[in-house]
């Protein structure tokens, strides 16, 4: 059934409601650039790389990182632009060990904009 499938998704699997949200605001061709943390990328909306000299010159990119204050304001060739989403109860983390709750913290999603 679909909704139990949901549900074990949005229990089990880290950021999947962020997603979710995610996939209706990121234009088609955008890839999500990961900063300051490892995430299990089966699920996100979009293509996910790890190091900004992976990505894609020529496709839309935002950031997908901690909303910690040391977000820099430039990540290689790009400058950060708009908070395109944001979730101060993201889950970060889940665990198969039975009855240990999810990390729970903040999510930011910035858009990049190319300097070159």
């Amino acid at each position: 059934m679909g909704l139990e499938k949901l549900a074990f998704y949005q229990r089990n699997v880290a950021f999947y409601r962020d997603y979710v949200k995610l996939d209706r605001l990121l234009p088609d061709d955008a890839v999500l650039l990961v900063a300051g943390f490892r995430l299990d990328a089966v699920y996100a909306p979009r293509p996910v790389y790890f190091d900004a000299a992976d990505l894609p010159p020529n496709r839309p990119a935002a950031l997908f990182a901690s909303a910690a204050p040391a977000v820099e304001s430039s990540i290689n060739r790009y400058k950060l632009g708009d908070v395109l989403y944001e979730n101060d109860q993201a889950v970060l983390v889940t665990y198969r060990t039975p009855g240990r709750p999810p990390r729970i913290g903040a999510l930011r999603v910035i858009t990049l904009i190319k300097t070159d």
